[in-house]
């Protein structure tokens, strides 16, 4: 099966956010394997990190990774690219400046003057 052009680029702008996401929540497994010292202090409530949690766990995160990473090139690209060219992104920048000139109007060397 051959893919087009668009959909390869999509795949490869795809995969970070899956990947993104693993090495993620490696850190946060690992972290929590190292603080608890892999200790299950309360049987009844605490999950046991065997192997199949482990791998249930990065298939997850993995299978999350790719649904983000899909909204956010399929979906919101569009959304994004269309208020771009509506201007509406643009002129709605202004209201961090606005508010930061409203706090700083008694100074005379605000950076937005």
């Amino acid at each position: 099966m051959k893919l087009s052009p668009k959909s390869r680029r999509n795949i490869s702008r795809i995969v970070p956010y899956a990947v993104i996401w693993l090495l993620i929540s490696w850190v946060i497994i690992i972290s929590e394997v190292g603080l608890t010292m892999n200790q299950n202090l309360h049987p009844k409530t605490d999950i046991s990190f065997t192997i199949p949690v482990l791998i249930f766990v990065n298939l997850a995160n993995a299978i999350v990774g790719f649904l983000v990473g899909t909204l956010e090139v399929v979906y919101f690209e569009k959304i994004l690219r269309t208020a771009v060219q509506n201007k509406d992104f643009i002129q709605n920048c202004h209201i961090p400046r606005t508010i930061y000139r409203g706090h700083t109007s008694f100074s005379s060397n605000s950076p937005f003057d």
